[in-house]
């Protein structure tokens, strides 16, 4: 094999990954759960990869990715008590990079039933609602703007 292969043989890992998505889709369809996860854990070498185009963090996936964002930003539009606006801004990618952190969680999850995930899932979404109500306090700005000022930094670098 010379260098002059390697485009095709990306081309067709790039087709299988897309193979490999699609019988995803059709197990997560018919409730097929536990073969849709051993089959993430094969793809998951994939998606972290953010050179990969089938990454969720890469740039051939950025409308995808934006879909998802302007999801949880939908969802956070009425709140009530409403989210504070300095953290509006942001609050729907940081959902979106903690619903990143359960999948790939509950990829690597080998309890009986994914008990482990449940258990993540149970403690950390009431955790994550009191934070975002805690958030609104005036004595939670400070701690609110310095926290929002290190998530604007890692994106600008």
């Amino acid at each position: 094999m010379s260098v002059h292969d390697l485009p095709a043989v990306n081309a067709s890992l790039n087709a299988l990954s897309a193979i490999f998505l699609i019988i995803g889709y059709v197990l997560i369809r018919k409730r097929r759960f536990e073969q849709h996860r051993r089959l993430m854990v094969a793809l998951v070498r994939i998606g972290i990869d953010p050179q990969h185009p089938l990454s969720p963090f890469g740039e051939e996936t950025q409308t995808m990715r934006d879909e998802a964002v302007e999801s949880f930003r939908l969802a956070i539009a009425g709140a009530k008590p409403s989210v504070p606006k300095d953290l509006a801004a942001d609050l729907p990618r940081l959902l979106w990079l903690y619903q990143m952190g359960v999948i790939l969680f509950w990829i690597f999850d080998e309890s009986r039933g994914q008990r482990k995930t449940r258990v993540l899932l149970d403690g950390t979404l009431d955790l994550i609602v009191r934070l975002i109500q805690l958030s609104s306090l005036p004595m939670m700005g400070p701690l609110r703007k310095r926290l929002l000022a290190i998530v604007r930094a890692v994106d600008a670098t």
